[in-house]
């Protein structure tokens, strides 16, 4: 078994062998013939395990990667991992990233720096402590172990945050300085696959199995297998920004529908599988990326969404009254006025705003320019068979419409032909001026959103740089905007040690949490920072399991 799952999926006569012997011994579910896993996890001494391991990891994301890697160079005894997509979908949002690893000069400056981006969200300082230790040592830790060409490969020498304390000693690197091309999660994959630990695919953990001591002794996953964890297991297995109901419960309200444009797979199954053993959450209303996006597939069974990629300025966007409603350079990610999803106004970063229907109408430039749909984001990283990689697909697939008039441009979005008329041509007017009274696009800007024309910036660090207002003439093309973000930080609290406690602060026994899912960022956080901390607490807490005394029999 461990050598099939290894490189290929789990299926055919291996799950019904595995299948059958557990409904034998478990008995079925009423309505779907299934083992009853409830009722299996409650009755540990009649369990089938498929396999077992001193660590069972979920999750194959830099931080679960990281935590398999870390058992093998160093020793540690045995893992094995549980990956909820099939092989060719694996990886989580690590693999549709930007590779960038976030690697500070000194503990006590990243610190520093960390705290002044958590600003009054407090984390403990034990917690920050061995965050910043670790992150310290992540570039050094992939070069000496696997080969990655970071030295003088910079993303950026200094913080993302520059006007915060300590920031010229926050440098980022990518390998071989290339992004997102999976080059960093690849360093980490090829090592791991090239050892013994096995790694099952489609296989989607929903439960984790406790002994009559309430200690995790094991993970069951949705078809019904277990697989026995010897001394703990470390749930890496993502956010919840692919789960609606998540979403709509934890996410502020007047952001609806929003999904991630990663990993189609973080549903929230770990921080689920932690609440029913007492977790206690945290960050949850923290996500990253906050964002208008575009639909990339033609697809109804997947929602893949991408950054619209626009290469020239003939465009605007309209909300449900058919009015323009912020400066559309804002929301793209060339522009240097966002951090992850947060600009800054009214003297704090706040989540963009996103209003609840949204169209971009744009003229035949645009559309002949280069395609719409970004490829950083999760469809277009594993270049999906569907994924538009260009403007004339997804007007094939009528993702994106022509209109020759903006009658037909009100029929498209469902709004009023005369507002729509109203907005169009008092844009076209301020483009003849080149003049957007409104809000000013097409000036430069700082970095905070204020004008470099403004008495006392005129020095200022441009983050958009000024260029002409282009009117919209026909034809007219209309593309649905939706809210997306990048991923979400909330999830089971852990200590330094990523332990993770109950409602108490209480250890749960043998219970582990790395990456995105409960990590140590409860506000802000620097470009690079949840794929290097992915990787130093998938170290850490392979480290701490290993290290406990096994289970007796």
């Amino acid at each position: 078994m461990k050598e099939v799952s290894r490189r290929n999926f789990i299926k055919g006569a291996g799950i019904i062998a595995a299948g059958a012997a557990l409904t034998g011994l478990a008995g079925c579910g009423a309505d779907e013939g299934k083992p009853d896993v409830a009722n299996a996890t409650n009755s540990t001494a009649s369990l089938e395990w498929v396999d077992e391991a001193d660590v069972v990891i979920v999750g194959t994301g830099a931080a679960g990667l990281s935590a398999a890697a870390t058992m093998s160079l160093e020793n540690l005894g045995s893992a094995l991992v549980l990956e909820a997509a099939p092989e060719e979908l694996r990886g989580g949002n690590t693999i549709a990233s930007g590779q960038i690893v976030f690697c500070p000069d000194s503990p006590e400056a990243a610190i520093e720096y960390q705290s002044a981006l958590n600003g009054p969200y407090s984390v403990p300082d034990d917690v920050m402590k061995t965050w910043a230790e670790d992150i310290c040592q992540n570039v050094q830790w992939l070069t000496d172990n696997f080969g990655g060409d970071y030295e003088g490969n910079y993303y950026d020498e200094i913080g993302e945050f520059p006007e915060m304390p300590k920031a010229e000693q926050m440098p980022s690197y990518l390998h071989e300085g290339k992004s997102n091309n999976q080059a960093t999660w690849q360093l980490l994959f090829d090592y791991v696959d090239g050892t013994d630990t096995p790694i099952y695919y489609d296989s989607r953990a929903i439960k984790l199995i406790t002994n009559e001591s309430n200690e995790i002794i094991g993970v069951s996953t949705e078809d019904g297998r277990n697989f026995k964890a010897n001394k703990g297991v470390i749930l890496a297995c993502g956010g919840f920004e692919s789960n609606p109901d998540m979403m709509a419960q934890y996410m502020p309200a007047g952001f609806p529908e929003r999904v991630g444009k990663g990993t189609w797979y973080n549903r929230g199954d770990g921080i689920k599988m932690a609440q029913e053993v007492g977790a206690q959450l945290w960050h949850m209303n923290n996500c990253s990326g906050n964002n208008l996006g575009v639909k990339a597939l033609a697809s109804d069974e997947i929602d893949a969404r991408t950054s619209v990629s626009w290469q020239t300025n003939d465009y605007i966007y309209l909300n449900e009254r058919a009015q323009r409603f912020i400066n559309e350079t804002v929301y793209e990610l060339r522009s240097g006025l966002q951090r992850h999803g947060k600009s800054y106004r009214s003297g704090t970063y706040a989540d963009l705003d996103l209003p609840t229907g949204a169209w971009a109408v744009f003229g035949q430039a645009a559309f002949d320019a280069g395609t719409l749909f970004s490829k950083n984001c999760f469809a277009g990283s594993m270049d999906y068979e569907g994924f538009f990689k260009t403007n004339q697909e997804a007007l094939d697939a009528g993702v994106i419409v022509k209109c020759d008039t903006l009658e037909e441009v009100a029929n498209a979005t469902g709004y009023d032909v005369e507002a729509v008329t109203a907005t169009v041509n008092f844009y076209n007017e301020s483009a003849e001026q080149n003049k957007d009274t409104l809000f000013h696009r097409g000036e430069a800007m700082n970095r905070f959103g204020e004008l470099i024309s403004t008495p006392g910036h005129e020095n200022d660090e441009i983050a958009t740089k000024p260029f002409d207002l282009v009117k919209l003439e026909p034809p007219y093309y209309v593309i649905a905007l939706h809210g997306q973000i990048l991923n979400t930080q909330g999830g089971p609290k852990r200590t330094a040690e990523c332990e993770i406690v109950d409602a108490s602060d209480a250890v749960i026994p043998r219970l582990y949490g790395a990456g995105e899912m409960g990590c140590a960022y409860p506000y802000v956080y620097n470009v690079g920072g949840n794929v290097s901390e992915a990787i130093s607490s998938g170290r850490r807490s392979a480290r701490n399991a290993a290290a406990l005394e096994p289970l007796k029999a």
